[in-house]
């Protein structure tokens, strides 16, 4: 289908090597603690006064170095100064950095310096930053821990520097450098120098042009040390074996400086800024050592599943499961119907299992889990698998990457592009995807986070793909029924039924209220002029039916009376006031994650002594080949103001080429929706 087509081309025509324009003769450094006074006058950036902060320069370089007992490391240096216009750069001042620590692999920071300056008359005054009281060391998960630090005396018109190295031996992967930021950077510039023995493929994302792309070839060099134990001569002294040896080889210089970066805007509708954001990655491919087999690390979709089926923590934890034999047993013994029985062993892992929040697709032990009724999604999805296994059903692992994470590149294969894992069951030619960690979601219905193109099955003999896009929508119908009085108070009920995605959305705000008269609290609280006066929830816990809500209101204040006229807008609370799509131009696609059906319906009856003055009118708009239909159709009859308003999106994705029309539909929207409803007083005096 298109939307694997397209993120596909994107991967291929975003790399950095193809398409930069080379620039020569510009040139830009920084030394650290050096601050030129000029910056710090500067009261806001000329090419955009609106911006709250820019970065004057960024500079990263990965080195390699080598150690008798390690063998290569890498060293990463990061240098980074940052201009302050306004309060809401002051976040620029808490910066993280992120260190990987797990199976034997681990990164540490070295060096860490930060300064921020201010100007005083015309002095720059600095202000150090103190390692004692502003780095703090937390641990993130399993996996990942974090040192945090916060600059000191940042002020409108600072500047902030600072300065890190990350030492690590994670040589399959080097940092990923990103060019672009939320704010303008002036000058962004990535070095690497690889001995000529690791060989690494370049992965490039975003729309933003290099200004500079370069590969040239330098030199470096090896000392080893060979032996070092003390040995006895014939004279009776002692002497060492130690023998220190120098090997020169070739390294692969790669320079790459982007220049008057703009921002990266975060828009609606945007599957995560990772997708589209200016950055690059470096990968292992293969090394290439001396008189040694040449080794690859480019892997196949093929090897990747081999390798997560012999893994510990994935494949092995499918065999077995012993302590679900006798829930099992109690499923197997109440329902017949296999579909049926499906359900009940996803509701039972869904019931009995609480998400962690870590999206590890790994489980250290399955048993310890449910002992603990908590864990990873791994721990909850593996341990779905192996019970709908156990029951006879053909149920397969599927690996993902969340939305959060980003797009899978199938042209690229590798194993830490996928984070999430789900269940697949194949049942008399249909297919079925279930994920037990979202308590609201049903069979065939995967979390908001999963729906992010496709999946990759892990089966022994053979690599295939599944489609993850929805095969629900997100529904919604509103029905409002009211009478209004002279005074343009309104009295009635509203019912709102939800159906699928808008349906778990509505049952976790519930749920995550202290109890449903705080959820209708806060209800009146986000609808002004709202007072609900009884309310009946039904299907609350049935995921599988439409949530509905019945309430009986009165709602104040929101009409007003001018010289015998009562003006109304017919949309209430369901009025879309402004347009979700506001920047001039988009250079990424617009993903609504699933289709969506809006439905708002008004009976309204007309107050005695009033009669309706102005209607307004009825339309319909497509967007094309109804990919996107909005519908708004009113009328009077007997004294009953009737009104349909209705939202269509049937697509999940709209290219960026789409945008401007996309706007322009949403503009038209909001437009109909701030058109009012006239009644008029039939008596002359109120004429």
């Amino acid at each position: 289908m298109y939307y694997s087509t397209f993120r596909n081309c994107i991967a291929i025509l975003l790399m950095f090597m193809s398409s930069c324009l080379i620039i020569k003769g510009q040139e830009f450094k920084m030394k650290y603690g050096k601050i030129d006074p000029r910056n710090l006058e500067m009261r806001s950036y000329d090419k955009d006064t609106s911006v709250s902060a820019i970065v004057i320069g960024d500079f990263g370089s990965v080195r390699f170095n080598y150690y008798n007992d390690k063998g290569f490391n890498i060293e990463f240096n990061r240098h980074t100064r940052i201009k302050i216009f306004k309060k809401e750069g002051y976040s620029f001042a808490d910066q993280m950095i992120e260190l990987y620590s797990h199976n034997g692999i681990k990164e540490e920071v070295g060096i860490l310096k930060a300064a921020t300056y201010n100007l005083e008359g015309k002095k720059v005054v600095s202000s150090k930053m103190s390692k004692r009281s502003s780095v703090f060391k937390d641990e993130i998960n399993e996996y990942w821990n974090s040192v945090k630090f916060t600059l000191p005396d940042v002020k409108e018109g600072s500047i902030i520097e600072f300065e890190y190295t990350i030492r690590s031996n994670r040589i399959s992967r080097l940092p990923t450098w990103y060019f672009q930021e939320t704010v303008p950077v002036l000058w962004s510039e990535f070095n690497v120098e690889a001995p000529e023995y690791f060989v690494y493929k370049q992965i490039g994302f975003g729309y933003e042009p290099l200004q500079i792309s370069s590969q040239t070839s330098g030199t470096g060099a090896i000392t080893i040390t060979y032996g070092g134990e003390l040995l006895r001569d014939s004279g009776g002294a002692y002497k060492t074996s130690k023998h220190v040896e120098t090997q020169k080889y070739k390294t692969n210089r790669y320079r790459m400086v982007a220049i008057d970066v703009p921002p990266f805007i975060v828009e609606p509708m945007l599957t995560t800024k990772e997708n589209y954001i200016s950055k690059v990655k470096f990968e292992l491919s293969r090394t290439e050592f001396p008189g040694q087999p040449l080794k690859l690390y480019t892997e196949t979709w093929e090897s990747i599943n081999l390798r997560l089926l012999e893994h510990g923590r994935f494949g092995n934890q499918l065999d077995g499961g012993l302590f679900l034999n006798k829930p099992l047993e109690s499923i197997n013994s109440t329902f017949d119907d296999p579909v049926e029985k499906m359900v009940a062993i996803h509701k039972y892992i869904q019931d009995n299992m609480k998400w962690d929040g870590f999206y590890s697709m790994y489980s250290g032990s399955l048993r310890s889990a449910f002992n603990d009724k908590s864990g990873t999604i791994g721990d909850i999805n593996l341990m779905l698998i192996v019970m709908l296994k156990k029951a006879g059903f053909d149920t397969y692992p599927v690996v993902l990457s969340t939305r959060s994470n980003g797009f899978i590149n199938k042209l690229f294969p590798s194993l830490s592009s996928v984070n999430y894992v789900i269940a697949m069951v194949k049942h008399e030619g249909s297919t079925y995807l279930l994920d037990a960690s979202d308590p609201y979601c049903t069979v065939n219905m995967l979390p908001t986070r999963c729906l992010n193109g496709e999946g990759l099955i892990v089966e022994k003999d053979k690599s295939d793909w599944v489609d993850l896009n929805p095969s629900k929508s997100m529904d919604s119908e509103t029905v409002i029924s009211l009478e209004t009085d002279q005074e343009g108070d309104f009295m009635g009920t509203i019912v709102i039924t939800d159906k699928d995605y808008s349906a778990a959305n509505k049952r976790k705000e519930i749920e995550d209220e202290k109890s449903e008269d705080d959820y209708i609290e806060s209800f009146e609280n986000n609808n002004e002029g709202l007072e609900v006066l009884d309310y009946r929830f039904d299907n609350l816990k049935d995921l599988y039916k439409p949530f509905s809500a019945s309430y009986e209101v009165k709602i104040s204040g929101i009409s007003d009376r001018a010289g015998g006229l009562i003006y109304i807008n017919p949309m209430f609370f369901d009025r879309m006031k402004s347009n979700i799509f506001r920047i001039e131009e988009r250079k990424y696609p617009i993903d609504f994650g699933s289709p969506v059906h809006e439905v708002f319906k008004l009976n309204l009856k007309v107050p005695e002594g009033f009669y309706v003055d102005e209607l307004p009118e009825n339309t319909e708009f497509d967007f094309g080949n109804k990919r996107l239909v909005f519908s708004y159709r009113m009328e009077e009859n007997e004294g009953v103001i009737s009104l349909v308003n209705e939202i269509h999106i049937n697509d999940i994705l709209f290219l960026y080429d789409d945008y401007k029309g996309l706007k322009e539909f949403f503009n038209k929207i909001v437009e109909k929706h701030s058109e009012m409803l006239v009644l008029r007083k039939t008596d002359k005096e109120g004429e």
